[in-house]
């Protein structure tokens, strides 16, 4: 998703116009929200879906934030009707001033779609489903394994080492991608404290 129009801005309205405090956050949220979807997307095509932990979180937590964007993007679209059902009491919103704020609402909710569509797309579906079906026949075949072989007590136990030092591997590539998510919601993070911070010099 492109991230076009989500460029800083420094708040200039009045205390009784809070659209610029509104859309700050949502820059952010939004900034968050695509590097999740990128690794998420990494995920989807390299990975077991039905067993990996970070991607299902991520999409947990995709769709966490989604709910709460679409929230404050309505919070952002009734300022906008505010200001045009009362144009005397902001004589600083011009007719080019509203129209870019309409446009930031419409691209918002643009990328709000996307992501929404990507979640549930037929080809999601269908990567997740081959995933459980490969899960599911993995474990069928290792249960029949067992059921039809005599394994001495050295066979079981290398058969269950392998076994382990398969699962270690998954859970090492995992927590490299956890350590690279973490980075990027630090790096937000400290964003967010830098914007918090100009909009307190702007109320001062």
């Amino acid at each position: 998703m492109a991230s076009d129009g989500y460029e800083q801005v420094e708040p200039n309205s009045p205390v009784d116009d809070p659209f610029h405090i509104v859309k700050e956050r949502i820059q952010v949220s939004v900034r968050q929200l695509e590097a999740d979807m990128a690794t998420w997307r990494e995920l989807l095509k390299r990975t077991n879906t039905n067993i990996n932990a970070a991607f299902q979180r991520l999409t947990r937590s995709a769709k966490s934030q989604l709910k709460h964007l679409k929230a404050n993007t309505r919070k952002l679209n009734a300022t906008i009707t505010a200001v045009e059902s009362q144009r005397s009491r902001f004589p600083g919103i011009d007719d080019i001033e509203l129209a870019d704020r309409k446009q930031f609402v419409t691209q918002t909710r643009a990328v709000i779609d996307g992501y929404q569509k990507l979640l549930v797309d037929p080809a999601t579906k269908a990567k997740k489903a081959e995933d459980r079906r490969k899960v599911a026949q993995l474990r069928g075949a290792t249960m029949d394994t067992f059921a039809s072989t005599d394994f001495t007590s050295g066979e079981f136990e290398r058969t269950l080492a392998e076994q382990q030092q398969q699962q270690e591997e998954m859970e090492e590539k995992q927590d490299m991608v956890l350590d690279d998510m973490s980075t990027a919601l630090q790096r937000l993070a400290l964003t967010a404290e830098g914007i918090d911070c100009e909009l307190a010099e702007h109320k001062e």
